[in-house]
């Protein structure tokens, strides 16, 4: 059998900001409003393969390729109240890239003899990312002052091959092995050139950079079914990562990580009360994971800003001396099913993690920079609800989730891991017709404000997000389908701030203004 899927689409997203620096020793008050305006047109090709030669063999393919087209125009102007303007008060910026991804992977899996089973995978990933990029730097008159053209390319090339062997052994028991090879290489050039109003050149740079991490890890694990109620699995994992990079503006970047991760897993289920109640399950899990960096986090390469480098908006840069996560967790769950529609679950988890990664900003040579590093030691901790049922044509969803966390070296209050929100949930309901021609629902999502420090002096905080999506599909027969649907249609503004509490305190608060996205979809089976 097999599938191929064609997807043409265009987004068209117009997002308008305006932010606000306010500061202290010296004085500052700055506005500055933008237009962000973003064309995105994309193609893929999906073709998908699954044949059974025997009764023993299953061989299965999945692939895609896509091409992207990414036009994008912004302009800022800024309003001084208090203090000095920037250096360019007015901007234009225009970025383009023409992106080409392609994935392809090819699985085999063969029963073998005494309830043995062997699988094994082989994929390929590779990206190629050429973009232009021109920053039109003016004063409040819109006379141009400087130019800056940049020219970038990164490609990435990746092949991983995993495989699995499980057999029963001594009645109840079941032993399972595997292994993971990979291979990531990732090069990118970044050209620059600085012009004045006149075109003399004022900087000129060439940086390139090229970096490979080689990935190894096997398990092993024992599966038990211990009786009619009870089963359990214990494993261990063994990971192996190397990170080397080098290039002609960066010190050289050679890591060596690996972990020895165990697993403990339990579940129980006991017998339903009678034929056709409701049954419970009890999950716990103990084990041990590993989060190593990415190649752009470890790599030192500059990403500047072209204008109004400050604590609060700061370069990017990497950092070759990054270490990896190690997080030992516990998680507890309970799920009952009362039909085969209708369920309800409560879980919590506890997680005790070493080496968290925080973005820290220094001051280097009057520049400010962002960069990850290591914090020390963080504990994370949650719980979640999430139900479900359904009444005749009517399914209805729900989801709440709570949240806390502490990084040791943070001075409190909100020293919290960046990005978790303390509460969060999400309420939905579907109604599929009687005639099975129509189906509409809708999500209501909303996640609390955030509010997180990094450092002693660095602090950022977030507003409540609120969003509702929308959809309805007509089904004009068995193969073809008309969908409608709208994404954030309540589309609140929305609020982030950075705070920096140093020696000259400065705030930098950022709303945007988005708009709903509406999309129109025909979908046809051959």
């Amino acid at each position: 059998a097999y599938t191929v899927t064609a997807t043409l689409k265009r987004n068209d997203n117009p997002i308008e900001a305006v932010t606000t620096e306010e500061g202290a020793q010296p004085a500052l008050l700055r506005r500055t409003a933008g237009l962000d305006h973003q064309v995105e047109d994309l193609l893929e090709l999906a073709p998908r393969l699954s044949w059974q030669p025997n009764a023993d063999d299953s061989i299965t393919s999945q692939s895609y390729l896509r091409k992207r087209h990414v036009d994008n125009a912004k302009r800022e102007d800024e309003t001084t109240e208090i203090g000095r303007p920037t250096a360019f008060p007015h901007a234009r910026h225009t970025y383009e890239t023409r992106p080409v991804h392609a994935y392809a992977d090819l699985a085999w899996t063969r029963k073998l003899g005494a309830g043995a089973r062997f699988a094994a995978k082989l994929s390929g990933f590779y990206v190629r990312r050429e973009a232009a990029f021109e920053y039109r730097g003016m004063d409040l008159q819109d006379q141009l002052l400087e130019s800056h053209l940049v020219a970038s390319g990164p490609v990435e090339r990746e092949w991983t091959f995993n495989g699995s062997w499980r057999r029963p052994l001594w009645g109840s028991h079941a032993l399972a092995a595997g292994w993971e090879f990979g291979r990531k290489g990732r090069s990118e050039y970044r050209r620059e050139r600085q012009l004045d109003a006149g075109g003399s050149l004022l900087l000129a740079s060439d940086e390139h950079y090229r970096a490979k991490v080689s990935r190894s890890a096997f398990f092993i694990q024992d599966e038990w079914d211990i009786d009619a109620a009870w089963s359990a699995y214990l494993g261990l994992r063994r990971e192996v990562l190397h990170t080397t990079g080098e290039g002609n503006a960066d010190a050289p970047v050679d890591v060596d990580a690996g972990a020895w991760s165990p697993i403990f897993q339990a579940l129980f289920k006991p017998q339903a009360s009678k034929e056709g109640g409701a049954r419970d399950q009890f999950r716990l899990a103990v084990g041990r994971t590993y989060k190593a960096p990415n190649i752009v986090q470890l790599m030192p390469r500059r990403y500047t800003v072209d204008n109004n480098n400050s604590a609060t908006n700061p370069d990017q840069q990497g950092n070759p001396q990054l270490r990896p996560e190690l997080a030992l967790g516990v998680d507890l769950a309970w799920e009952r099913y009362l039909n085969k529609t209708d369920m309800v679950s409560l879980s919590a988890f506890h997680k005790r993690i070493r080496d968290i990664t925080l973005v820290r900003v220094v001051q280097d040579k009057g520049v400010w920079i962002a960069m990850p590093d290591n914090a020390g030691e963080a504990t994370v901790q949650g719980i979640e609800f999430e139900g479900r049922s359904t009444v005749g044509p009517l399914t209805a969803r729900i989801n709440l989730a709570r949240n806390w966390s502490q990084v040791d070296s943070v001075p409190g209050p909100d020293n919290r891991i960046d990005g978790q929100a303390a509460r969060s949930g999400n309420l939905g309901l579907d109604y599929a017709a009687p005639s099975g021609r129509a189906d509409l629902g809708g999500t209501f999502t909303w996640r609390a404000p955030l509010a997180n420090r990094t450092s002693a002096v660095l602090f950022s905080d977030a507003g409540a997000k609120r969003q509702l999506d929308l959809y309805a599909v007509w089904k004009r027969d068995a193969s073809s389908r008309l969908r409608l649907s709208v994404s954030d249609l309540l589309h609140p503004d929305y609020r982030e701030r950075l705070v920096y509490q140093g020696a000259s305190p400065l705030s930098r608060t950022t709303v945007y203004r988005g708009q709903p996205v509406w999309r129109l979809m025909w979908e046809q089976t051959l």
